[in-house]
């Protein structure tokens, strides 16, 4: 009867330790609402993909594969979303109790001198009058356990654990940015990889022409047909050609540099693709608009939403340091100074709670949780930022990539028109309406205008890979 009644007595605290864990302090986090346009209609299915696996880009998609395991900062991001993993997990092992054993063994000696003498005395020891000042050595066997744990009263482990997990989602927010960066980057650069390779092409064709043109300039003048500065003139256009070629190949050559150490680390890696036969990646369709809930997967976003969502739990903890912190714990050990009384005999134990109470700390919890609040302001206002930018940026990059689509599409029907007339030239000249140094200059206009479209639907791409980008895909 006096067992039911002393487990009945406990049971309100019980209770109210039980509701005292289940009481998280704090405001719980929502993500706030964004002030996005709801004009915003849906976005193809195809632009959502990987572009350049849709357009069966080989070289493009090898490359792509390659960055992703041999990028240095996509290493360096793995590493640092791994240590955000272990640090959530320490985090939550803190929930649990901790348990600890020590054995040991130690052999000491004290002196029968001073304080040595009350000492030996609680001990046993005799005194050793023969040689008082020799000391009395003595084995200690120590073997034991102690256990702590301290109780989740007013949800302060509840927000830690969201804190860790906010900032493990943050870090696999950055390592995203990391991986958007350099797959786009290196779209970027095979792109332009591939506009340099065109255009040496074309300008070696230019060159073949202007040096042939150079010979019939040549032959005009020794027969008096042209003065003889327009020889000066079209050996000026050669030279001219030349370098514009040799600019070409030293920027292809920087290209193919850049794209080796975007992908394996190093400069001088010898990327196979490049030596495939090339083919531009083209959009399969250009998107004109797109949704909220897209832009919101943009990984900025994510990392600015776990932040916040850090900052808010934050203040959690730092009202929940206004209030007791319980801890139980427990010490057993055996303590023997000989192996034949180490035994149950000589054991020790301590158990019970610890309960510790803030009474005065000079202000310091009030300014900590002011600072919170004020960290948990400034990362809401810092959320509205990345999505107003995030925002500006879509809406920079879907003109952008407009217009260049519809610049390209007007050089597109300028060369048609460019085909048309150097059609009528070839047959003029057969005809001897024209002269053949008529004709050439009329086909090397004809080049420029390919390099002209070249350069065109280059920067088409890279408008489309920087819209991309900007809404994380």
């Amino acid at each position: 009867m006096r067992r039911e009644r002393l487990v009945v007595g406990r049971m309100p605290a019980l209770i109210s330790c039980i509701m005292l864990a289940a009481c998280t302090l704090g405001p719980d986090y929502h993500q706030p609402a964004t002030d996005l346009p709801k004009t915003l209609q849906n976005i193809s299915e195809t632009a959502q993909k990987d572009w350049w696996t849709n357009a069966s880009v080989r070289p493009l998609a090898q490359l792509q594969a390659q960055a992703l395991t041999g990028n240095l900062d996509l290493q360096i991001a793995r590493s640092r979303v791994a240590a955000a993993a272990a640090i959530r997990q320490a985090t939550a092992a803190a929930s649990f109790p901790m348990v600890m054993t020590d054995t040991s063994y130690s052999r000491a000696a004290l002196s029968t001198a001073g304080s040595g003498q009350t000492i030996n005395r609680l001990l046993g020891i005799p005194d050793q009058a023969s040689n008082p000042s020799s000391p009395v050595g003595f084995n200690l066997f120590s073997a034991g356990a102690a256990a702590s744990w301290e109780a989740n009263l007013w949800g302060k482990q509840t927000r830690e654990r969201e804190i860790a997990t906010a900032g493990e989602q943050a870090t696999q927010a950055r390592q995203m940015i990391v991986s958007l960066g350099v797959k786009a980057e290196v779209a970027r650069t095979y792109i332009e990889w591939l506009e340099k390779t065109d255009e040496i092409a074309l300008l070696q064709s230019s060159l073949h022409l202007a040096s042939e043109k150079q010979i019939l300039t040549s032959e005009l003048a020794r027969k008096g047909m042209i003065r003889n500065d327009l020889i000066l003139l079209q050996q000026n256009r050669v030279r001219q050609k030349q370098g514009r070629m040799s600019a070409a190949m030293t920027d292809r050559t920087l290209l193919q540099r850049a794209l080796s150490v975007l992908c394996t680390g190093r400069p001088d890696s010898d990327l196979r693709p490049l030596h495939e036969q090339s083919r531009w990646p083209i959009p399969i369709e250009l998107p004109y608009s797109i949704t909220t809930d897209l832009l919101k997967n943009r990984p900025d976003i994510v990392a600015a939403d776990a932040k916040l969502h850090a900052a808010t739990a934050a203040i959690g903890i730092a009202k929940a340091s206004f209030y007791p912190t319980l801890t139980l714990s427990g010490v057993f050990s055996v303590d023997a100074m000989s192996l034949s009384s180490f035994g149950w005999a000589a054991h020790n134990f301590a158990l019970g709670p610890a309960l510790r109470v803030p009474v005065f700390t000079g202000g310091r919890l009030s300014a900590e949780l002011a600072l919170k609040k004020v960290n948990q302001k400034e990362a809401a206002i810092s959320y509205q930022q990345v999505v107003n930018n995030a925002w500006h940026e879509v809406d920079d990059t879907l003109d952008r990539l407009h217009q260049v689509d519809a610049d390209l599409k007007w050089i597109t029907e300028n060369n048609i028109a460019r085909e048309k007339i150097e059609r009528m030239a070839k047959e003029q000249a057969v005809r001897g309406w024209i002269s053949r140094k008529d004709l050439l200059s009329i086909r090397e206009d004809s080049i420029e205008t390919e390099i002209i479209k070249t350069q065109q639907r280059s920067l088409l791409l890279l408008e489309y890979v920087a819209f991309r980008r900007s809404i994380g895909l």
